[in-house]
């Protein structure tokens, strides 16, 4: 590769390079060293937009187009190698398929993920403030952005799953839709991770949940501001906010069924409780079951939803008892804590020995045994510098040292993402 080629096609799935299109103009050496450093081994050129190997201008155009690449449709990419071009009637190489593209992305700490999942917050942001502008002054929603959107935030779930939910419970948009928009689109992609679910639906179902709730713009704002003073007029009439969002998502031009799924049915409940429909059980779509959890999660820990918010390890008991009233999906349920863990990443406790620390890190095989890093004294009332602990590596006449508890992180006057990153 030199600058002043055209790439027709990168050879890849959009997870694996780092432009936002398949086709562009290389203007320099600093992109070709991000092709290769992303692993990149082969693509395709046009010629007849830029140089050719070994040349410094395009060639002249001939009459004989160049051999079009055939695709079918249970093939991600099928390749001609350039022996095979020159050799009509030579068998296709059938590449990776596109799971086997997605795991070769290079996986990185939750330090070195966080800079860019808040990145991808920040844009997230901007762009339902603008979906939400649009719909407000009658406009009609591109889907695209809201696609580009959630394929950035798919995609830092595959360098780091935990690193968009940790980034979730510890930034603030400042309002309380966009925020809970943002959050439950966060906890989704590592939910969606832990299931195994494809990457191809995953970017589905993270597009229906930024927007499974749009249609509260049509509920009035005082209801929603006061929930716990809610009258049970007003209670109905916010149900009303899932028929609204339907609406106004079946509109969208390319929109996808997954996401009309995941904002109609978000608030179905596995015991026929739920609306709009009282759909039960398996009648429920699993990605809509799934963000149901998620929905629940954010609006118990999130204090822009709950004035104060509770904290992360006491919402996920409260989770675990409703489903065990049948309410929720019960396996479901259990992945999604085993996603986030007992002692969720972000999480302040408190150890035996009155000291207090964040929880950095996951131990999958013992969720009780997160790794803490060690910020502050509790005797002495002071700040201290950071240690880490790992719980399930304790050395030997360190057993005593235990999480007895978990801390609000409201009480920390102190960026605790800052602590981690």
């Amino acid at each position: 590769m030199k600058p002043g080629m055209f790439v027709h096609d990168f050879n890849c799935s959009w997870f694996t390079h780092p432009f936002m299109t398949n086709q562009l103009m290389i203007d320099n050496r600093e992109m070709v060293d991000k092709v290769i450093s992303h692993g990149i081994k082969e693509l395709f050129i046009d010629t007849a937009r830029g140089i050719d190997l070994g040349g410094e201008t395009p060639p002249a155009k001939t009459g004989n187009p160049a051999k079009t690449v055939s695709r079918r449709k249970d093939e991600t990419v099928v390749a001609e190698m350039p022996e095979e071009i020159a050799t009509p009637g030579a068998p296709a190489i059938i590449l990776d398929t596109f799971e086997e593209n997605l795991a070769r992305i290079k996986q990185r700490g939750i330090a070195d993920e966080i800079p860019q999942a808040l990145k991808v917050r920040e844009r997230a942001q901007k762009l339902l403030e603008n979906v939400f502008a649009d719909i407000r002054s009658g406009k009609a929603i591109d889907i695209g952005p809201t696609h580009e959107v959630a394929e950035e935030m798919v995609k830092s779930a595959y360098r780091n799953s935990a690193a968009m939910a940790c980034v979730a419970k510890l930034s603030d948009v400042g309002d309380g839709l966009l925020s809970h928009s943002i959050n439950v689109c966060s906890l989704m992609v590592a939910f969606c991770r832990q299931v195994e679910m494809d990457a191809e639906t995953t970017v589905e179902v993270a597009t229906g949940a930024l927007l499974h709730d749009v249609g509260m713009i049509k509920i009035d704002r005082n209801a929603l501001e006061n929930p716990d003073k809610m009258t049970p007029g007003e209670f109905q009439e916010l149900k009303k906010h899932v028929v609204y969002s339907k609406e106004i998502l079946s509109a969208v031009p390319g929109i996808s069924s997954i996401a009309l799924q995941v904002a109609e049915l978000h608030h179905e409940r596995y015991d026929g409780s739920g609306y709009p429909y009282g759909f039960k059980g398996d009648d429920i779509p699993q990605v809509a079951q799934m963000l149901c959890i998620v929905d629940i999660y954010d609006a118990l820990t999130s204090k822009k939803v709950q004035k104060s918010g509770i904290k992360m390890t006491q919402g996920l008991k409260m989770l675990f008892e409703v489903a065990s009233r049948g309410m929720l999906n019960p396996a479901l349920v259990q992945t999604f804590i085993r996603c986030i863990g007992l002692y969720p990443i972000g999480t302040v406790v408190r150890l035996s020995n009155d000291k207090a620390g964040v929880v950095i890190r996951q131990n999958p095989e013992s969720l009780l045994k997160p790794v803490v890093r060690i910020m502050y004294d509790l005797k002495k009332d002071c700040y201290i510098r950071p240690r880490d602990i790992d719980f399930a590596t304790l050395p030997e006449g360190r057993e005593n040292d235990k999480i007895v508890a978990s801390m609000p992180s409201t009480k920390w006057n102190v960026d605790l993402i800052g602590y981690i990153h």
